[in-house]
């Protein structure tokens, strides 16, 4: 790949990204491993022109989300490889698209897994090879009559306490979910 060919792109400021040591969730690749000379050359051969890949800089408060669109295409008249890259800043569509995944994922009065997210994660673990494993649930006796004295903020407040203690008492990789208004 002539790098020459790049400057048509603005090969500095993909030079400059590729030096803020970009990461996949996805791979746990750096996009400096994966843009590299013969990286590209083997894509190109395997007849993969183009891909899509999202990127992020290592995790902290000023988090920055990339796209990087990449063409691979060959001169018509001297037969070089030619990488073209778009880099996009994506930041603020990958943190809402995070949000609402984990909004589609967590409850949100007790930030435990919700109902079907517990099914999927208890779904996939049957169908690892797993030695041993126990699942038991937990509910909160007469609920409806308690709450409705109390009132929603009791009990929200009560939900929560509820599924700190949980959390505390089993972590990771536990599997910890409110399957419904009760029921843990």
């Amino acid at each position: 790949i002539d790098l020459a060919d790049l400057k048509k792109l603005n090969i500095d400021e993909f030079a400059e990204l590729l030096k803020l040591e970009l990461y996949s969730n996805e791979e746990g690749v750096t996009a400096k491993e994966h843009y590299t000379r013969n990286a590209l050359l083997v894509s190109f051969a395997s007849q993969n022109y183009s891909s899509i890949d999202d990127w992020h800089t290592a995790e902290s408060d000023d988090m920055r989300w990339y796209r990087v669109s990449l063409q691979l295409v060959e001169d018509p008249f001297n037969r070089h490889i030619m990488a073209l890259f778009e880099v996009q800043d994506i930041t603020e569509l990958k943190t809402r698209e995070l949000s609402l995944l984990k909004q589609a994922k967590y409850d949100s009065i007790t930030g435990l897994y919700n109902f079907s997210a517990t099914e999927d994660l208890i779904r996939h673990k049957l169908q690892e090879n797993i030695q041993a494993a126990t699942l038991f649930t937990v509910e909160i006796d007469n609920f409806g009559v308690n709450s409705s004295n109390v009132g929603l903020v009791k009990t929200s407040q009560l939900l929560r306490s509820f599924a700190d203690i949980l959390k505390g008492i089993y972590a990771e990789p536990a599997i910890v979910g409110c399957v419904s208004k009760s029921q843990f």
